[in-house]
């Protein structure tokens, strides 16, 4: 499996000395090492942020359903998701590494991701959300900014990421009253599993909570295939090439 980075032309030289490779067809640097030696590529992974994810083995998109904040109506929005995971960021001058398997626990974990810039969705999930769900640009006033994301059904009105994904009462949400209030919860979920090949860097807004068994242990699970192999199995230039 690679990792790709984002390497400038002019640091190509520095960052074959550290063992990059460059994949002319994806027309980008790569290594091949394990986890662990990831900080040593930091300054390409972050590509300008103070922090990112290197998913592996799948990646996931989650369906669901909730009310329109104007007109009421029951529209469908989706989340990402992320289960075995790396993330690094900058602390202090240094650079620090958090694994997902580090969390003590007997259940498979999906943790709820969202992203409000479209960039920073790989092309073929993009192509996916945007032929399945109402999604699009829109400036925000609060954030002063263009963001992407779910938007009503029937008036159009943009349901804003806390609204979608951060309050209680989302239904994205494990926070929840009791045991039964999380399943039923959960039950209205559909997770869409994308498996794939290479290690992908991703700029994504990973929550955590206690309750996140509950999304493998109650909602629908899917295989989702975005690439023509027979596997299934997505690479990276599956995910970011555009033909």
């Amino acid at each position: 499996m690679s990792l790709y980075l984002y390497v400038p032309y002019s640091q190509k030289e520095e960052a074959k000395k550290l063992g990059a490779k460059w994949n002319p067809g994806a027309k980008k640097w790569y290594v091949n090492c394990s986890c662990e030696h990831y900080d040593k590529y930091s300054q390409w992974l972050f590509n300008g942020n103070s922090s990112v994810i290197v998913a592996m083995d799948e990646l996931f998109i989650i369906d669901g359903k909730m009310r329109c904040w104007r007109c009421g109506a029951l529209t469908k929005v989706f989340g990402l998701g992320l289960n075995n995971f790396v993330r690094l960021f900058a602390h202090e001058g240094k650079v620090i590494t958090e694994y997902s398997h580090e969390f003590i626990t007997t259940h498979s974990l999906f943790r709820l991701a969202y992203t409000d810039k479209i960039k920073y969705i790989p092309p073929a999930m993009l192509r996916y959300i945007e032929s399945n769900y109402n999604v699009k640009n829109q400036y925000s006033k609060s954030k002063k900014r263009v963001v992407f994301a779910n938007h009503c059904e029937k008036c159009m009105a943009r349901l804003g990421n806390w609204y979608v994904y951060d309050r209680n009462e989302s239904p994205f949400s494990t926070e929840a009253s009791n045991g039964r209030e999380l399943q039923s919860r959960m039950e209205c979920l559909t997770i869409k599993c994308i498996p794939i090949y290479d290690e992908i860097p991703l700029f994504w807004k990973c929550s955590y909570t206690p309750n996140d068994f509950a999304y493998f242990e109650y909602a629908k699970i899917e295989n989702l295939s975005l690439t023509n192999k027979k596997d299934g199995i997505a690479s990276y230039s599956d995910l970011y090439l555009i033909d």
